[in-house]
């Protein structure tokens, strides 16, 4: 019986312990981690008409105040704060990117807020890697995390979620700042969608803000509590062609219609009128190539050209899997 009591004594204090240190760990996860913030934007209120939502407050704005607020959430966890910018100023793209490279950062966010001209209504989470998502594991990994903490925080868990290489937005090289740091795990968190109304009014309260910033602090704990994956020298002899249009000289209406042309080409693709469905599928994923059906629209039109056009069906293929990554 003393042996029994005795044994239970240790299981219960070595149980203390683990958690204990368990708790620890998770707590300092984030020490001495070199984490650089580029708030997007900054300074371009007297030139761009484009980065305000209807009632006046500005993307690089929101972009600011949430991650100055995260930087000092950072800063108290232990991590180096790199800030791209501190004020509503203009800082160039590429001196952005260095800040990062230059000071051996270990993982680069970029905060972002999306916007959609004439939809008051699109309101989700879209985070961004660089390149192809078979090479660019690392920061895959980190916009997974990301994506998911972004959609539990400010959406309960209740909106959609686009996970989206930036070559789909800038197909010819991608984003200046997520190209220029490649091999730091970097993402591009674009938290929600100024141009909605009730997201905007939401947007310009600091609490929700903070709730944002709480957000990408869970990621990082999350990130940096797990082994990373790698990341890979780009694939530069095996590129994958860009899409045929330029998206943003499209008609405003037709990139309205997007959600609706998606699901009336699934329609038509389970009626088997692959034809009809594909002109649908097209213009949803070229109207709005960095939507949460945009990736399913470009793996519908793999298996339609399948037989009829096996060298376009491959080339959708490896869009799909490369450019667009399932949360």
């Amino acid at each position: 019986m003393k042996f029994l009591v005795i044994s239970m004594f240790l299981i219960l204090f070595l149980s203390a312990c683990i958690d204990k240190n368990t708790s620890e760990n998770k707590k300092n996860v984030l020490q001495n981690k070199v984490i650089c913030i580029d708030p997007g934007h900054g300074g371009t209120a007297g030139v761009d008409s484009f980065r305000v939502g209807k009632n006046g407050e500005r993307e690089e704005w929101i972009n600011l105040r949430v991650s100055l607020i995260l930087a000092k959430k950072l800063e108290q966890e232990g991590a180096k704060v790199l800030l791209t910018r501190t004020k509503d100023v203009q800082v160039p793209l590429i001196e952005r990117a260095k800040l990062a490279k230059n000071n051996n950062a270990d993982v680069f966010i970029s905060v972002h807020h999306n916007g959609v001209p004439n939809d008051t209504i699109v309101n989700f989470p879209t985070v961004y890697f660089h390149a192809y998502a078979s090479k660019n594991q690392a920061s895959v990994q980190l916009a997974k995390i990301l994506g998911k903490y972004l959609n539990e925080y400010l959406f309960n868990n209740k909106a959609p979620l686009a996970i989206v290489s930036d070559h789909m937005i800038y197909p010819d090289g991608g984003t200046t700042v997520l190209r220029n740091t490649y091999g730091i795990p970097a993402v591009i968190g674009e938290a929600s969608y100024f141009t909605n109304p009730e997201e905007e009014q939401k947007l310009k309260d600091s609490t929700y803000n903070e709730k944002e910033a709480d957000a990408y602090v869970k990621a990082l704990q999350d990130f940096f509590n797990v082994k990373h994956l790698p990341v890979y020298a780009k694939d530069i002899l095996n590129p994958i062609e860009k899409l045929p249009v330029d998206t943003f000289n499209q008609k405003s209406e037709d990139l309205f219609n997007w959600l609706g042309n998606y699901h009336k080409a699934l329609k038509l693709y389970r009626q088997k009128k692959f034809d009809a469905a594909a002109d649908l599928f097209w213009k949803s994923a070229l109207f709005f190539p960095d939507s949460y059906v945009a990736g399913e629209c470009h793996y519908y039109l793999s298996k339609i050209y399948a037989e009829k056009n096996p060298e376009l069906a491959e080339k959708e293929k490896r869009r799909y899997e490369e450019f667009y990554v399932k949360p």
